[in-house]
């Protein structure tokens, strides 16, 4: 009986995520070719997680910046006045 479903050669990034996607135990037991839906779901899962994942780094990101400019507020410290500072130091050394 053919089988009606394509069929995908993984490549040694798409037998990791196999793996850490519980699909197989090791790559060891991946054959040498797999389900195209499979390999589909498996990375778009992966695409989903690091998607995420882009996100909450950048949400950190944004809260310690939030919170270095508050500090740089609490110093006096602004971008006009760094401006400033320049200018009359650069002015200075002509």
């Amino acid at each position: 009986m053919a089988s009606n479903f394509k069929e995908h050669i993984p490549n040694m990034i798409d037998r990791q995520l196999l793996v850490w996607y519980k699909k197989y135990p090791n790559k060891a037991a991946i054959p040498a070719s797999v389900n195209e839906n499979m390999m589909k779901k498996v990375t778009n899962k992966a695409r989903v997680h690091g998607a995420l994942l882009m996100m909450a780094a950048t949400a950190i990101g944004f809260f310690f910046t939030a919170i270095a400019g508050k500090r740089a507020i609490e110093r006096g410290e602004s971008v006009n006045q760094i401006n400033i500072d320049f200018h009359k130091n650069y002015d200075h050394k002509k």
